[in-house]
C-alpha cells in the first residue's frame, strides 16, 4: 500500500471528536486506589475526545513555534518525559500533529540515560514534567550538544483549551511517527525510527482482527464504553499500541502511576471497569488473574514472551462467542512494528504457533544465511516485509548493519521483475510455516548449539524444564520463571547446559541458590525420561531471576553469574 494513501496516526482521534465528541477519550487515575475492600469509588480526572482534539492541537502550534527554524529532509526528534497524566497524551498527540517523532524517555531511567537518548536522537525539543525537568537542564546548562527546547508541563499553558475555529493540518504518515531505542548486542541501545504510516498500519490491522474476531469490542465502539489500560513502561513499543489503539477503536486510554496499576493486576481492572488489556503472559500468571475474576474485560493481549500454560488452560475455554473473551498473542520486534503477528487462542491453541501476520504485511521464512524460502514445516528465519517495516530503519552514526535488507522480489511476487528488490526486516527466530499458513516459534537462531555434535534449541529444552518443574513442587512458582543457558564455567573442561529456576523466596540476591535435592531430582528425572541425554540439562534452583526492566529474564546477568558461583553449589 502507498504510504500515501494512509492515515496519519491522529485521525483517529479527530474522527470521533467529529462523531462522538463527549465520549471518553483519556482518563487518569488520581492519587490511590481506595483502601477498604468494600470501598469502590476511584478518583480520575479525564477529557473527552474533542477536548483531547483541541488541546492537541493547540499544543502541535506551540510545540511548532518553539522548534528550531533549520529545516531537516527527516522529521526531528520530540522527547517526553512525563508522568502519567492526560497532558502527557495530549504532548504525544501534539508531536505527531507537528510533524515529528515521538521520542518516550521512561521515567524511571538513570539521568545519564536520558541524557543519552536526547543526545543520540539529537531531539530538537523535551516535553517533561516539572519534577523530571532538571536532568535535562543540567544538559542545556552544561552545553552539551543539542541544546533541544525544553517544554515543561504539569498543568495545561493557558490557551490550550480553547476552542479552534479550524483542525491543524496534520502532515502525512510519513512524515512523523516515533523514535525508540532498544538494547544493542554492543551495550549502546539503538535507535529504531518507525513511522506514522508504519504505526497506523499496525493499528488497523489489529483494529481489524478486534472487530472481527471480538464482538464485545465492536459493540463497545458502537455504544462506548471502551477502557484500554495504558500500564506499559514507556521504554518498550507496547504503549504506543495501547495508546493508538484505544483511539484507533473509540475507547478511552486508561492511565495512572504504573507502580500501583500493576500492584494488584485484578483490582485495577475492576475497580477502573477495564475492557481492554495487554501485557506479558507471565505477569498476568503472577497476578493470578482469570477470566471469572475480571468480568469487565473484553480482551487480554499478551506478548514479549512465550504465551505460558496458565493462560492456555485458564483463559482459552472462555473465548469465543458474542459474549465470550478474545485472547490474542502478538508477537514482533521493534523493528516491525510493535506487533507483527497475532493468533487468536482458542482451546485447540498450542504454545508456539504465534498466528498470521498483521495487515499488510508479508511472513517470509528462508533458509538460513540464504535468500532460499523454506518449505511449510521446514524451519527458518523468520522474516518480514510489507507496510509494518520501519520506514526509518536504524538511526546515528554507530547504527546496526544487520536486520533490515533487500532481496529479490520474485520471492513474494512471480511476475516481478528479475532486478526488483523487497525490503525486508531478518528477525533472527527460527520458525516453522504451518500447512494452514500459520507460524510455529521454535527459538532463536542464536540459541541454535551443537552439544557432542548433535543440534540442539535452547528454546526447547527450556519448554522441557518449565513443564517438569511445574510438575515437581508447588513450590516452584511458574512454568514461565526458568532459563536455560550452555555456559562454559571455568572449573569445568567444556561447556555445559544449565537450567535454573525460580522457585520464590526473600533474599536480596537475585541468584540466591536453593538446596532442595528432591525437587532438583524430580525435574531432573522427569527431563531424563523425556529427553535425550545430550539434551538434559543440570538443574539449578534458585530463589529469584534477575529481571530486565521489560520484566524478561536477563539471560546475559544469569551466565555471568553461573560463571562466578562456586562449581559444587552448581553440580
Amino acid at each position: 500500500m502507498s504510504t500515501s494513501s494512509i492515515r496519519h496516526p491522529c485521525h483517529w482521534v479527530r474522527h470521533y471528536a467529529q462523531i462522538f465528541p463527549d465520549r471518553a477519550a483519556v482518563e487518569q487515575l488520581v492519587g490511590s486506589f481506595p483502601d477498604d475492600d468494600n470501598e469502590t469509588e476511584v478518583q480520575t480526572r479525564s477529557w473527552t475526545y474533542s477536548q483531547l482534539e483541541t488541546i492537541s492541537d493547540n499544543l502541535a502550534e506551540l510545540l511548532l513555534d518553539r522548534l528550531p527554524s533549520e529545516s531537516s529532509s527527516s522529521p526531528p526528534a520530540v522527547a517526553l518525559c512525563m508522568g502519567r497524566t492526560l497532558e502527557a497524551f495530549a504532548c504525544i498527540l501534539a508531536s505527531m500533529k507537528a510533524g515529528c517523532l515521538y521520542l518516550p524517555i521512561a521515567e524511571d531511567l538513570p539521568p545519564q540515560r536520558k541524557k543519552e537518548l536526547v543526545s543520540d536522537a539529537r531531539a530538537a525539543a523535551v516535553f517533561a514534567s516539572s519534577g523530571l525537568a532538571d536532568t535535562f537542564k543540567e544538559q542545556n546548562a552544561a552545553g552539551d550538544s543539542p541544546h533541544p527546547t525544553l517544554i515543561v508541563i504539569d498543568d495545561l499553558p493557558a490557551g490550550m483549551a480553547n476552542t479552534r475555529n479550524d483542525p491543524l493540518t496534520l502532515p502525512p504518515a510519513s512524515k512523523t511517527g516515533y523514535l525508540l531505542f532498544t538494547s544493542g548486542s554492543t551495550g549502546k541501545p539503538k535507535g529504531v525510527s518507525v513511522s506514522g504510516a508504519n504505526l497506523s498500519s499496525f493499528v488497523d490491522g489489529y483494529a481489524a482482527i478486534l472487530t472481527s474476531r471480538s464482538p464485545r469490542s465492536m459493540r463497545l465502539t458502537d455504544n462506548g464504553g471502551g477502557r484500554y489500560l495504558n500500564s506499559s513502561s514507556r521504554a518498550f513499543d507496547p504503549h504506543i499500541s495501547q495508546m493508538f489503539t484505544a483511539w484507533r477503536m473509540g475507547y478511552a486510554a486508561v492511565t495512572g502511576e504504573r507502580s500501583l496499576l500493576l500492584e494488584d493486576m485484578i483490582r485495577t481492572v475492576n475497580l477502573l471497569e477495564i475492557t481492554h488489556m495487554g501485557g506479558l503472559p507471565s505477569l498476568v500468571e503472577q497476578a493470578g488473574m482469570t477470566p471469572e475474576q475480571v468480568p469487565s474485560l473484553a480482551l487480554l493481549g499478551v506478548g514479549g514472551e512465550k504465551i505460558t500454560p496458565f493462560i492456555l488452560d485458564e483463559w482459552a475455554s472462555h473465548c469465543g462467542g458474542e459474549d465470550g473473551r478474545t485472547v490474542i498473542n502478538l508477537y514482533g520486534p521493534t523493528e516491525v512494528t510493535i506487533g507483527c503477528t497475532a493468533a487468536v487462542i482458542s482451546p485447540s491453541s498450542t504454545p508456539g504457533n504465534i498466528g498470521y501476520p498483521i495487515g499488510n504485511t508479508t511472513a517470509l521464512v528462508l533458509l538460513p544465511g540464504s535468500d532460499t524460502l523454506a518449505w511449510k514445516g521446514q524451519a527458518g528465519e523468520l522474516c518480514f516485509a510489507g507496510d509494518l517495516v520501519a520506514h526509518g530503519g536504524y538511526i546515528g552514526e554507530n547504527a546496526p548493519k544487520g536486520g533490515f535488507a533487500t532481496v529479490p522480489k520474485r520471492l513474494i511476487d512471480p511476475q516481478a521483475p528479475q532486478d526488483q528488490s523487497l525490503k525486508i526486516y531478518r528477525t533472527g527466530d527460527v520458525v516453522q510455516m504451518l500447512a494452514d499458513g500459520s507460524l510455529a516459534f521454535l527459538g532463536r537462531a542464536d540459541e541454535q548449539i551443537k552439544i557432542r555434535g548433535q543440534r540442539l534449541e535452547l528454546g526447547e529444552v527450556n519448554v522441557a524444564v518449565r513443564t517438569a518443574a511445574a510438575e515437581a513442587r508447588e513450590q516452584v512458582l511458574s512454568a514461565q520463571n526458568a532459563l536455560t543457558v550452555y555456559v562454559k564455567h571455568p572449573a569445568l573442561p567444556s561447556a555445559r547446559l544449565f537450567s535454573l529456576v525460580e522457585c520464590g523466596g526473600q533474599s536480596d540476591s537475585q541468584l540466591a541458590l536453593l538446596e532442595d535435592s528432591d525437587t532438583r531430582e524430580a525435574i531432573s528425572s522427569t527431563l531424563k525420561s523425556k529427553l535425550p541425554s545430550f539434551m538434559v540439562p543440570t538443574v539449578v534452583l534458585v530463589e529469584r531471576l534477575p529481571k530486565l526492566a521489560s520484566g524478561k529474564v536477563d539471560g546475559k546477568k544469569i551466565k555471568q553469574a553461573l560463571m562466578d558461583a562456586p562449581i559444587d553449589e552448581l553440580l
